[in-house]
């Protein structure tokens, strides 16, 4: 009795430790991880870049982690995972486990990756230092292969139409939760219209971890493997805020490069930090929307914003609350010196004549004579030209941006 009892529980865990990976695997559509290594965030934009990746080469690029192929090997796993996960699509699956690494070839990939371009894909994935960085960088000599190749494009990306239509991603993305829903529902408003006016897309996203990239590296990726931009040429801001140390991030693309230059960035973060910092996060990012509605309409009519021409602050309610009060009190203490000093003088007889005052005072005759000058003249020069300094992130695109702390 008791040998069957043991038999029963063993069966059970054996059953156990066979779903749990692929309940730890379920959830992405390309990128597949059993030891939970890649954060949610950066899971779901990993497998936007491998679905970018297929969109336009036609080809597959997958990646799956797992503990224990089990007594088939990491060869038969491979292949039998990716003919249930993959199936109908050409492509390659880079499988890794503790001890080992295979990369599984479709049918129409093989003749297309060679040995050596396994190893270099290999390579590439073992050049980063964090988890999520490895998958990336795999994906990224990947596209670099299947472009060397002549692969795609398959499929054209969205067109303004399109996105007008319902497929544009939203402007507002609040995985940290800092909004209440009427903020949100107030700020997306706000964000749908400016952005439509003067068709540049102006997004906010927090996220609670930017995991393991800097700020600057993880706002570019997420606006270009989300699909952000407005139009062809994929206009856009946007202002990512990651809670895990308070960082900010700002990336702007095409028309949104012109519009917002270095200067004008500070302006605006100078203006958005300060309730960032009291946790006023909905003050904070309507701020940042009224900031770039009028950014934007300056720059749409041919002058943006520069370190040469910024925003002038308005100083008349400065003025009333300040100088005319000032005003009314000088001549209140002005008024009752007069008073005072007019009764000290009751005793002071008035003179007949201006001699009567002179009091026997004797002048002597003096000049100043002025010897010459020494001017020196000194030019100051500044490195400050204006514009907007720019990079080019993982996809291979431009931005613009800048970044800091809260």
């Amino acid at each position: 009795m008791r040998r069957k009892i043991i038999t029963v529980i063993v069966s059970l865990i054996l059953c156990m430790t066979s779903v749990l990976p692929a309940a730890a695997m379920d959830g992405g559509d390309y990128i597949y991880d059993d030891n939970n290594m890649i954060g949610s965030t950066s899971l779901a934009n990993l497998n936007k870049k491998a679905e970018n990746l297929y969109d336009w080469y036609g080809m597959a690029t997958g990646y799956l982690y797992i503990a224990d192929p089990g007594s088939d090997g990491i060869v038969v796993y491979g292949e039998n995972f990716y003919n249930k996960h993959f199936s109908g699509k050409e492509g390659i699956l880079l499988v890794e486990t503790d001890e080992e690494w295979y990369i599984h070839k479709s049918a129409g990939a093989e003749s297309l990756f060679s040995s050596n371009d396994e190893d270099a894909l290999w390579e590439a994935f073992s050049s980063a230092d964090y988890y999520d960085d490895c998958v990336s960088a795999y994906l990224d000599k990947a596209a670099e292969m299947m472009e060397a190749k002549g692969l795609g494009p398959a499929e054209e990306p969205a067109t303004e139409a399109q996105q007008t239509a319902g497929e544009h991603p939203p402007r507002l993305v609040d995985e940290a939760d800092l909004l209440t829903d009427d903020e949100e529902g107030a700020l997306v408003e706000k964000l749908d219209t400016v952005s439509e006016k003067w068709q540049c897309d102006v997004a906010v996203v927090t996220v609670d971890s930017l995991g393991g990239k800097t700020a600057t590296e993880f706002a570019d990726d997420y606006f270009d493997y989300n699909g952000y931009g407005y139009g062809d040429n994929a206009d856009g801001i946007m202002l990512v805020i990651s809670m895990e140390s308070r960082d900010w991030a700002i990336t702007t693309h095409a028309f949104g490069i012109e519009a917002f230059t270095d200067a004008g960035q500070e302006y605006i973060m100078d203006k958005v930090t300060p309730p960032l910092g009291d946790g006023s996060y909905a003050k904070a990012f309507n701020v940042f929307a009224d900031q770039c509605d009028d950014f934007l309409e300056k720059a749409r009519a041919g002058e943006p914003y520069d370190s040469d021409n910024l925003p002038k602050e308005s100083h008349a309610k400065l003025y009333l609350l300040w100088i005319i009060p000032c005003l009314i009190a000088g001549a209140i203490v002005a008024f009752i010196m007069t008073i005072k000093e007019k009764k000290s003088l009751k005793s002071v007889m008035k003179k007949a004549g201006a001699r009567e005052y002179i009091n026997g005072v004797k002048l002597s005759k003096k000049s100043d004579k002025f010897l010459y000058r020494n001017l020196e003249k000194v030019l100051i020069k500044t490195d400050d030209d204006g514009g907007s300094s720019t990079h080019v992130s993982s996809s291979g695109e431009t931005h613009g941006g800048s970044s800091g702390k809260f």
